[in-house]
């Protein structure tokens, strides 16, 4: 029983003679296979059909591969002893999908004999036999045989996550056209991820004393939404900020700290500021570049009205990658510049309808690992129908992809790509992966934006789907009120 629940329903009797109730397997059919499977194998076998084993009920130690025999521990615990033989049964379900015992035809336990084979094991390894009889469909090991097992197929419980909806178009990098803030730093941040190509990456966003800014004014939310829509990235996002009212706040996922106690080995993909080109503070300078990586990003934004010198992005190194404006501000997305004077260049011409370039393109990937040579592959494409997005993407996340950057010329007017095109050679020194050549030298790159909510419309009619199978252990009770124009839907989730 458990609670007011019956869990168990059988009888339960000490027989005056327990071998009368012992299977005879004299004349059962039996095949003694090699137990290949250590307990590596098998508990990685039992994760991958949705179980989740620990401690004593890991007790099998070896099994051969058809399921039939294999040996398992003694703990002195007669429960996950008993389980690590109900695993075997698991273990001969062809089927990948989840099984769980419902009814067991018979449960014989001979305590003296199990423990008589016990004490005839050695110390060092105190492990039992087990034996799978498939035509009596018994399981048997030690002093105790399990018989008429039962399993059923119970489906998983789904994860309700949220499916990101998007939208996947062209976007120029320094057109001055107007966005939103949110899209503007999510058109950022994948792109920061596409030069980087990282997993674990450090945001900061920089406040200083002169920026009057209020906590709802800080861009945090729109970070921590931008990448938890990226579940294989793992972010770690600090408020610098030298302001007395910031340091007090609370934001969730978000570390409050001073400047003064971040160290040099930051190591920051982005840095984001207010206004840091129109200060041309080089103090401030001298604080925030030295926290980015190499190839680290620098997002600010400025004022419209404000007239700001473009020489210090010289004089520190800073490439413009993104010029977006903003309602009254102007977006801007720097990036360190990027040392590739002695770089050796390999162009390789992408098409559709020959596909030589697959073996030019393999081999210089194979010189470049043999040699160790400073090389950068530059995959042109000038059809519009060419799948050079896809390819680069896939590339460049395998080993040595890094080294992979392409041109996809999407202009009829422009000039054939040639490494002596001045258009060509100040794109290809900003260093990012993908470069998109409109028409009017207009380059950008292919964005993925989230589509706009949908709003809920009255309907005549629903379909309800049931999420898990036969209600066991989850279930839904839906109510509905229909009506001549709409019908209503309530649901409600329990556990049991």
């Amino acid at each position: 029983m458990e609670g007011n629940n019956a869990i168990v329903t059988g009888i339960v009797r000490i027989p005056n003679n327990i071998k009368n109730e012992k299977i005879c397997i004299n004349f059962t059919k039996y095949i003694d296979d090699d137990e290949e499977m250590s307990t590596k194998d098998i508990y990685k076998e039992l994760r991958l059909r949705g179980y989740q084993y620990k401690g004593l009920f890991c007790g099998l130690k070896s099994m051969s591969v058809t399921g039939t025999n294999g040996h398992i521990a003694w703990t002195s615990n007669w429960v996950s002893f008993m389980d690590n033989m109900l695993q075997m049964m698991i273990l001969k379900q062809k089927s990948r999908s989840l099984f769980v015992p419902t009814k067991i035809g018979k449960l014989i336990i001979d305590p003296n004999c199990h423990l008589n084979l016990i004490q005839n094991c050695s110390t060092e390894e105190r492990q039992l036999s087990v034996h799978y009889y498939k035509s009596s469909n018994v399981v048997i090991s030690g002093g105790i045989e399990i018989c008429g097992i039962v399993a059923t197929p119970i489906s998983r419980r789904q994860k309700t996550t949220n499916t990101v909806l998007e939208d996947h178009k062209f976007i120029a990098y320094r057109d001055l056209g107007t966005m939103s803030l949110q899209d503007a730093i999510r058109m950022s941040v994948h792109i920061a991820l596409e030069c980087c190509n990282l997993i674990n990456i450090k945001i900061i966003e920089f406040v200083d004393d002169s920026d009057k800014v209020t906590q709802e004014d800080l861009n945090f939310p729109f970070i921590n939404k931008i990448l938890n829509d990226l579940p294989q990235i793992r972010h770690n996002t600090k408020l610098v900020t030298t302001h007395e009212k910031l340091l007090d706040i609370t934001l969730p996922d978000v570390c409050i700290t001073e400047v003064s106690k971040l160290s040099k080995d930051e190591n920051c993909l982005i840095i984001m500021g207010l206004n840091i080109l129109s200060k041309n503070n080089k103090k401030l300078y001298q604080q925030l570049l030295p926290l980015l990586m190499p190839q680290g990003f620098l997002i600010t934004l400025e004022k419209i009205n404000v007239i700001y010198d473009y020489s210090c992005l010289k004089t520190y190194e800073l490439d413009v990658i993104v010029e977006k404006r903003i309602n009254d501000k102007m977006f801007l997305l720097l990036r360190k510049r990027q040392k590739i004077e002695k770089v050796q260049y390999q162009i390789v011409h992408i098409n559709n309808y020959d596909f030589l370039w697959v073996n030019e393109l393999k081999a210089i990937i194979n010189i470049e690992k043999k040699t160790k040579t400073n090389i950068k592959i530059i995959l042109v494409a000038e059809n519009f129908e060419c799948g050079l997005l896809g390819l680069i993407n896939c590339l460049r996340k395998e080993s040595g992809g890094e080294m992979i950057k392409s041109i996809f010329i999407q202009d009829k007017e422009a000039p054939k790509f040639s490494l002596q095109e001045l258009l060509y050679i100040k794109q290809l020194q900003l260093d990012l992966p993908i470069n998109v050549l409109r028409p009017n030298h207009v380059w950008g790159s292919y964005r993925h934006f989230p589509l706009p909510l949908l709003e809920p419309k009255p309907v005549q009619n629903a379909c309800i789907k049931q999420m898990v199978r036969w209600k066991v252990y989850f279930y839904c009770e839906i109510n509905c009120i229909l009506s001549i124009y709409f019908i209503c839907i309530y649901t409600r989730y329990r556990e049991i």
